[in-house]
């Protein structure tokens, strides 16, 4: 027993892959649940080619800076992929035995996310649920892949900051990890939410049963735009519209940050409000999608989470479009803050660490499902 306790290894650290930049997060565990251990995080300048060699090179830069910092004491990390790279595609298949469909599933999924299977892939399937298909019930299936030639260059990047991978998953399912971790006990059909995460560049639609996704739809609506829109229609520099939307996103979430004068506060909310309804009329479509398609009920919340979930006026122009109630979502609640307090000052910069978090308590997931399925 001591030297079990004395040997006991350290959690993975969760790294998050995005167009923007890079975040980290480790947690420890005990018996109240878990607290975090160690935390950062780096934007990268905009790059039109996000897998280039120089651009790995960037991201290999701002991981190796944060390992060397000393805070984070584990080797081992896991690692979530979003945005280029990632290819995901929902696909409908007749009702047939579980090894039957896993079967066709490997035979017809690169062709049909557009991968050639003789440059090598790794493919993976999530089960959504049944959905009706004229008088029909069938299968929906989400269908994720990509090139391994890509996962072998981040792996390969990832290991020489000193870090040794263990896992590489899409960001969104340690998102829906991480919303879901509450509430494995509540799989059914009556605990269904939306989630709406609003990054820099795209922002991602899921459907939530219990802890399982039943729905993804990538929207190329993020808040890059909104800062583009801003600049265009206000005719400011661009990186004074980025100062100036943080600096509103940080005053409307308590972070006792001063919001701009009045007058500028306006004029960016009405600069960037066409796009942001059009964002709320997309999600919509998702919704009624879902809605009509799936053999489910209809979602009764939607939890908008991202770097740019605290856009002011975002979440209920969301809500509103749905007719939901909405709200931003907590995915650090229950998780212990300690020294960090501070530093996770504020609704909207917590509703960022959603995916970091999910990649952080992977395993640990892993064996409470092993110890669930027993």
């Amino acid at each position: 027993m001591l030297s079990r306790i004395l040997h006991r290894e350290s959690p993975p650290v969760g790294i998050e892959i995005g167009d923007a930049g890079v975040r980290m997060l480790q947690l420890d565990r005990n018996r109240s649940g878990y607290t975090v251990r160690a935390h950062g995080a780096t934007t990268l300048r905009p790059s039109s080619e996000p897998l280039s060699p120089a651009r790995l090179e960037e991201i290999a830069g701002a991981i190796r800076e944060h390992v060397d910092s000393g805070r984070f004491n584990a080797r081992e990390c896991v690692i979530g992929l979003g945005g280029a790279g990632l290819r995901v595609r929902s696909v409908r298949q007749p009702r047939m035995p579980r090894a039957e469909a896993d079967n066709a599933l490997r035979i017809e999924a690169a062709d049909r996310l557009g991968l050639k299977e003789s440059q090598g892939v790794q493919i993976g399937w999530i089960r959504a649920g049944d959905v009706r298909h004229g008088e029909e019930i069938r299968e929906e299936v989400i269908v994720v892949g990509c090139e391994r030639d890509v996962v072998g260059r981040i792996v390969e990047m990832v290991s020489g900051t000193g870090l040794r991978p263990i896992a590489v998953e899409p960001s969104f399912c340690a998102l829906a990890r991480a919303l879901g971790r509450e509430h494995r006990e509540d799989f059914n059909e009556e605990f269904v939410r939306l989630v709406i995460e609003v990054g820099p560049h795209a922002s991602t639609v899921l459907v939530l049963r219990g802890a399982d996704t039943t729905f993804y739809k990538r929207l190329e609506i993020g808040g890059r735009d909104f800062d583009r829109v801003a600049a265009e229609r206000l005719g400011l520099d661009p990186a004074t519209v980025v100062d100036l939307r943080r600096q509103r996103i940080d005053a409307a979430c308590g972070t006792g940050v001063d919001a701009p004068p009045a007058k500028i506060d306006r004029a960016i909310f009405d600069a960037v409000r066409p796009l942001v309804h059009e964002l709320a009329e997309e999600v919509a479509l998702c919704l009624r999608y879902y809605t009509v398609t799936f053999c489910s009920k209809r979602p009764g919340h939607a939890l908008v989470v991202g770097e740019d979930a605290g856009e002011p006026g975002l979440v209920a122009s969301l809500a509103g479009a749905m007719n939901l109630e909405g709200s931003l979502g907590k995915p650090l609640e229950g998780v212990g803050l300690g020294p960090f307090e501070r530093a996770f000052t504020g609704d909207a910069f917590r509703a960022q660490w959603g995916t970091a978090l999910g990649l952080a308590v992977r395993r640990n997931a892993e064996r409470g499902a092993r110890r669930d399925a027993a």
